[in-house]
């Protein structure tokens, strides 16, 4: 008999925290759709309402809102008092938008031994993107002690969970020896990973790695190919980095086709065209 009523009030009790839990959840799902709708202004009443709850997902959601000025005035300092919330309670995106703040400095004064510091909590429950700034700064040694090798382990872990930028990192660890023995094949198969992904600095580098002098066999046509994918994809984004690439990239086509015939131009364009087709046909 007691045995039962022990096992009747566990199971009233967790009927309670289900019930209580119910709110909060369907107010962050309610705010979640709201937002993918536009609709900001209800996005941020319903995160609210489960925020006030402690739900760290709308916590951080709300957070985001206010560091976009979306549905209410832009405010850095709101957004990053809702992630310290968010984040006390473990909420990965929540440490990882501290860092970045503190990264830009947005909300907070730039500080980048802080802005590890976040993105190492963040990193430690698998945020790729975590992952990836940390790695980074281990790279150039911003805010921590420079250590290529273990850079080369995180950019490792989130390229093997499809992170383009990560993957472009491995490629050009391999390619230089950074972090990890030198392997030519690993670092052009890992550029081809990103290149997937229209990282545009990896089409420069697989157009690179063609020519003479690189290490690989040398294929003027398909280093062509590389080139024309790598300007084409730098004039879809902006940002100076991007049109520093396209100059590049352009400067590298014009060398190519001064030094090619026309039927092997041709046959670049043709390649270059098909790799696109192929990448379309892929996604659908």
């Amino acid at each position: 008999m007691i045995l039962l009523q022990h096992r009747f009030v566990l199971a009233l009790s967790t009927v309670f925290a289900l019930i209580a839990a119910t709110p909060a959840a369907a107010d962050f799902a309610g705010g979640r759709q709201a937002e993918a709708e536009g609709d900001f202004k209800t996005a941020i009443k319903l995160y609210r309402q489960s925020a006030d709850e402690g739900d760290a997902r709308s916590l951080t959601n709300l957070g985001v809102l206010y560091a976009k000025g979306r549905g209410v005035s832009r405010n850095y300092e709101k957004a990053i008092a809702l992630y310290r919330q968010a984040a006390q309670q473990g909420q990965s995106t929540a440490q990882y938008n501290i860092s970045l703040a503190y990264r830009r400095g947005r909300g907070v004064e730039r500080d980048d031994s802080l802005a590890a510091k976040w993105f190492e909590k963040s990193a430690s429950k698998r945020h790729t993107s975590a992952q990836y700034n940390l790695a980074l700064l281990h790279w150039s040694g911003l805010g921590v002690g420079k250590d290529t090798s273990r850079a080369f382990k995180l950019f490792r872990e989130a390229a093997d969970r499809g992170h383009a930028g990560a993957q472009y990192y491995v490629g050009l660890a391999y390619r230089g020896g950074i972090g990890v023995k030198p392997n030519l094949t690993m670092a052009t198969q890992w550029f081809r990973l990103a290149a997937k992904k229209r990282h545009v600095r990896a089409f420069y580098r697989l157009g690179r790695t063609r020519e003479p002098g690189r290490g690989a066999n040398v294929d003027l046509v398909e280093s062509l190919k590389w080139y024309m994918l790598a300007a084409r994809h730098a004039k879809l984004k902006k940002g100076t980095s991007s049109r520093k690439l396209d100059s590049l990239a352009t400067r590298r086509i014009e060398t190519l086709v001064d030094q090619l015939p026309e039927e092997k131009i041709q046959e670049a364009q043709q390649a270059a065209e098909a790799w696109i087709r192929a990448q379309r046909s892929s996604r659908t």
